[in-house]
């Protein structure tokens, strides 16, 4: 699981990390809580979803964006995906 999140929010490593037990366990959510945020913040940037704060508490909730949800629609939904982060991270010029 740690693995495929680092993947999938470009982190190879997390230095000093270690988790024990399940998700379901406090410790191991709050540690992986660093790699959860660096996901969401990569898909927000390529304005696929996005976080939305709701309640007195602020329970955040992800959201999906029009332009994710019309590349999770398209035929090749991974290649669209891929397309809209790898344009998200480049560089603006300014």
């Amino acid at each position: 699981m740690l693995g495929a999140l680092q993947r999938l929010s470009g982190v190879d490593e997390v230095p000093g990390m270690t988790v024990r037990g399940t998700l379901t366990t406090p410790r191991a959510r709050y540690t992986l809580d660093p790699v959860f945020l660096q996901c969401v913040l990569v898909w927000e940037r390529a304005l696929i979803a996005g976080r939305l704060s709701r309640g007195s508490e602020a329970y955040h909730h992800l959201v999906l964006l029009p332009m994710g949800a019309r590349a999770l629609a398209d035929a090749d939904a991974v290649s669209a995906v891929r397309r809209l982060i790898a344009d998200g991270t480049r560089p603006t010029s300014g």
